[in-house]
């Protein structure tokens, strides 16, 4: 083993560890004292074709495959077009959406949401439990639709191989164009996007390189189309036509054979790209910022967004410039 390779198996180890921490981790409202953000597992993934009936159904598929792994804490969901979530006592799921869907013409949007409030959790705060996901309409055609969920990130550190062999199923049948999944900081989903209060959770992200924050309608408002991908985590997604970009197969599998810990998941369409065997949070204060994400990054580099120029992907602190951080953050792995 290399000296690089032992430092690398030490910064896993000691992330494995770190991310245990993460189920604790709440960042507050500073006048209720209410949770607003949460560490967790996030998982993204962007797809086209999203006004197609069989794209729509392959999403409510997706969302029952989450509602079995999670059956016991997922407490509420979201009608399509509704505005308040309704229990999952009263109501069925995932029946509401199959009835529905074929009188939802492809001229008209499709969205759905799935969440736990377990634990005293209350409605409106971030739960490690939750998915959605959104079939764009058909005057949104060149955007792309998306699904995003949470895991526990206990569950998501002590389930890696279950929650790869989802994923590769999932990709298999919606053929998402890129997604990412790894741990980070997460929120309610009935929370606005793009909030001031996106600058309080900034600087666990400048300090902790690994975590993410995962925000499918400010990228797609930015960038939603099928020409770059938003980054690396953990886990990368891309699909035949990235890899196509990157110079085909081998030469991707090339630049990344330098990182023996660096894992390429094939399904029909693309693959998943895995870096390192657990993902990787690390620490600017204690110099821990390399990690197999870097080669991922280098790798990935050409097909990778950065047309950050009116507005940022997150908001900052003052005085601080959220398009000048946003590229900062981006650059992180290179």
């Amino acid at each position: 083993m290399t000296e690089k390779d032992e430092s690398s198996e030490k910064l896993s180890d000691s992330d494995l560890a770190l991310a245990s921490g993460l189920d604790n981790l709440f960042i507050n409202h500073e006048r209720t004292g209410r949770p607003i953000w949460r560490g967790g597992g996030f998982m993204e993934m962007f797809f086209p074709n999203g006004c197609a009936m069989e794209q729509r159904i392959f999403m409510i598929g997706i969302w029952e495959d989450y509602f079995s792994l999670f059956k016991d804490s997922m407490t509420h969901f979201l009608k399509n077009d509704a505005n308040r979530l309704s229990p999952i006592t009263d109501h069925h799921f995932p029946e509401h959406f199959r009835e529905i869907l074929p009188s939802i013409g492809e001229d008209e949007w499709f969205d759905g949401r799935l969440v736990g409030y377990v634990n005293a959790i209350r409605t409106g705060e971030p739960t490690p439990y939750a998915i959605e996901g959104a079939g764009a309409w058909s005057n949104y055609r060149d955007k792309l639709s998306s699904i995003s969920a949470y895991f526990h990130s206990s569950w998501y550190m002590s389930n890696t191989d279950l929650l790869i062999a989802t994923l590769l199923k999932w990709c298999a049948r919606i053929k998402p164009r890129h997604g990412l999944s790894g741990l980070g900081m997460v929120r309610d989903f009935g929370s606005p996007p793009y909030s001031q209060r996106d600058s309080k959770m900034f600087p666990f992200l400048k300090r902790f390189p690994g975590l993410d924050y995962t925000d499918t309608a400010q990228f797609n408002l930015i960038a939603g189309n099928s020409t770059s991908i938003r980054g690396v985590n953990w886990l990368t997604i891309i699909d035949d036509g990235f890899v196509e970009k990157l110079g085909g197969k081998e030469k991707l599998a090339n630049a990344l054979s330098q990182d023996t810990e660096i894992v390429v998941h094939d399904y029909a369409g693309g693959l998943i790209i895995q870096a390192g065997k657990y993902p990787f949070i690390g620490d600017v204060n204690a110099g821990r910022t390399r990690s197999h994400y870097n080669t991922v990054a280098q790798a990935l580099k050409p097909i990778r967004f950065e047309d950050y120029t009116d507005m940022g992907y997150f908001r900052v602190p003052d005085p601080l410039d959220e398009v000048d951080e946003t590229l900062k953050w981006v650059h992180r792995f290179d």
